[in-house]
């Protein structure tokens, strides 16, 4: 079986490029969408790298939306604009230092790709920015360069960008081990690079709202969601499925909370001073690496709420189930040094809500 992939150009008014690639990476022919189709195993749209941030966090956290929420806090440091615009996906695989690759692209620019790929008529089911499709270098030897629709695409060890050359140059010259400047434009080169790495991509951002549609999920009728219900009720075993679902969602709402806790810049309230301090980055993500220890210490515990200032304390809402959940928590967080303020414990369901203000150690 083989892949398509379609190459979106930087320039919106550019004809993109349609290429079908064989299992073993090889291409076998250009202009796939105009050929006679043939089955394919998935369609990968490939975009402008330029577009894209890249960046290695380490992420505390034992959920998802946890892990998203501080990638929001760390990347709101970096970035400038509405950081609540933003699409961020974190990879699958961490690195062998712990971090893992995340990529933030404005959600708008992510909508105008797929749509640009509607035009002509591709549902793609991966969307990979175009200098992650280069050969990933080891950390002894240079990245890996090459020029691309009038830019150049670099990647190594935890650096993967697309620059204009002038500004590529600048950062070549600064890196430990510089790559051999590229050549003259070639485009061939270039597409055999990206369908040699299409199947090995580290990341794709046809995520979350932006994921493509299964069958599974198409084929849901109303019927069929009755039957489910019924199910549901009936059966203990698919009773505690819709336990974890509602830990889950729980996780989602989470991550919505924590996003309205950015301040109206999109940046955390703070974080201006922050950085005209040098606080280090890590020590924010040691202190959410702490917090969430804690948490998964106390089964049945969850963090609700989180707002972080770099000149003041930890706040969050944790919800738990009875006392001795909370003095668990508050214990192993004192044990390391910790200085803990809570307050009264509200009822929230079946459970209650403890708002605590957290000093980490000095």
């Amino acid at each position: 079986m083989s892949s398509t992939l379609l190459l979106l150009p930087a320039d919106a008014t550019a004809q993109p490029i349609s290429v079908r690639v064989d299992a073993h990476g090889h291409v076998l022919a250009q202009d796939a969408l105009n050929a006679q189709r043939a089955p394919t195993t998935q369609t990968v749209l490939v975009v402008p790298g330029v577009d894209v941030h890249l960046r290695w966090l380490a992420l505390p956290g034992r959920s998802i939306a946890q892990s998203l929420a501080a990638a929001r806090l760390q990347l709101a440091e970096h970035l400038a604009g509405d950081a609540q615009a933003l699409h961020v996906v974190i990879a699958d695989q961490a690195q062998s230092d712990g971090t893992r690759l995340v990529a933030a692209v404005d959600g708008a620019v992510m909508r105008q790709w797929l749509d640009r790929a509607a035009e002509l008529g591709v549902v793609p089911d991966a969307v990979v920015p175009d200098c992650l499709l280069l050969a990933a270098a080891p950390p002894d030897q240079p990245p890996t360069l090459l020029h691309w629709d009038g830019r150049w695409l670099l990647r190594g060890t935890r650096i993967a960008c697309s620059l204009e050359p002038q500004l590529a140059q600048v950062l070549v010259a600064s890196l430990p081990i510089a790559p051999m400047l590229p050549p003259g434009p070639d485009p061939m080169h270039a597409i055999a690079q990206f369908a040699r790495h299409a199947a090995t991509a580290p990341i794709n951002l046809r995520q979350q709202g932006f994921a493509a549609s299964t069958p599974q999920r198409e084929g849901l009728r109303p019927r069929t969601l009755a039957w489910l219900l019924a199910l549901l009720v009936l059966s203990p075993v698919l009773v505690m499925v819709a336990q974890s679902l509602r830990y889950d969602i729980g996780a989602q709402l989470l991550q919505r909370r924590s996003a309205q806790l950015m301040g109206p810049s999109g940046m955390p309230y703070g974080a201006d001073k922050t950085r005209q301090a040098g606080a280090p980055q890590s020590a924010f993500a040691t202190q959410l690496a702490a917090v969430f220890a804690a948490v998964d210490a106390v089964p049945g515990a969850e963090l609700d709420a989180l707002a972080y200032q770099p000149q003041g304390p930890l706040r969050v809402t944790l919800l738990h189930g009875d006392a001795a959940q909370l003095e668990r928590f508050t214990a192993q967080l004192g044990r390391a040094g910790w200085q803990l303020r809570a307050g009264a414990g509200q009822p929230r369901d079946d459970r209650l809500a403890t708002s605590l203000e957290l000093e980490p150690p000095r």
